[in-house]
């Protein structure tokens, strides 16, 4: 039982281990952290750009219906159109990405 546990490499250990015997490679191309941030940023942007279009859209239906007495259908009426507009913004951001 002692041989077992003296036999166990950690996490780390096992990580150098595999590094050294060729078992990971590392990426000819790395990205830069400037790449990195950008990337994320977008990302970030294209989620926020998504969820914003729905909550704006689907407040301008709940004034209309408020403002016209037909709730709830321009409602859910902008929820939908929201969810298209933001489904679009988020495509073009992300296809920006690479």
């Amino acid at each position: 039982m002692e041989n077992e546990e003296e036999n166990k490499l950690t996490e780390e250990e096992q990580f150098e281990a595999d590094r050294k015997g060729g078992f990971y490679q590392q990426d000819a191309n790395p990205e830069s952290a400037a790449e990195t941030n950008r990337k994320s940023g977008m990302a970030y942007a294209a989620v926020f750009g998504f969820v914003a279009s729905i909550v704006a859209f689907l407040g301008v239906g709940w004034v209309l219906d408020t403002y016209f007495g037909t709730a709830p259908m321009l409602l859910v009426g902008g929820v939908i159109f929201g969810t298209v507009a933001g489904f679009y913004q988020f495509y073009r951001l992300i296809s920006r990405l690479d």
